[in-house]
């Protein structure tokens, strides 16, 4: 249970919903408990995924501490940037650090020109999975 749900609180309507980080983990809070760690959080540049120049160009993952998600699906508690050159303003959101993590990696390798490679080698590993599993099917009786 959160702390929100333990102070009796209304539901926070859908997109407006407030959250913490603890360690990686996020954790939804009430307004309080949210306002003092964002503060302390921002000084101390724990909100931080990754932050990276390349080209000309800032590659900025941060969490975001609230949900950016306005429809349905996941909430959206983190956030890739980019700033100046060709990719100005390119932005994806994600639910988790890990995805985040993953994400800024994708972003910072699409701004150093490398997409192709790190496309072909995706798609390398889905054919070797397709093929390992395939070669499994074979083998069942």
């Amino acid at each position: 249970m959160t702390d929100k749900e333990l102070s009796g609180e209304p539901p926070t309507p859908r997109g407006l919903e407030k959250a913490i980080l603890i360690g990686h983990r996020v954790v939804e809070c009430n307004l309080m408990t949210w306002a003092r760690w964002f503060e302390a959080a921002s000084h101390l540049n724990e909100r931080h995924v990754g932050n990276d120049d390349v080209g000309g160009m800032r590659v900025s993952t941060v969490f975001l501490g609230m949900n950016h998600q306005w429809g349905n699906g996941p909430k959206l508690w983190f956030e890739t940037m980019v700033f100046g050159g060709p990719l100005h303003e390119m932005t994806q959101r994600y639910t988790t650090w890990e995805q985040a993590e993953a994400g800024h990696k994708f972003i910072l390798a699409i701004a150093k020109g490398e997409a192709a490679v790190v496309r072909d080698k995706v798609k390398a590993e889905l054919q070797r999975i397709a093929a390992a599993a395939s070669t499994e099917g074979d083998a069942a009786p």
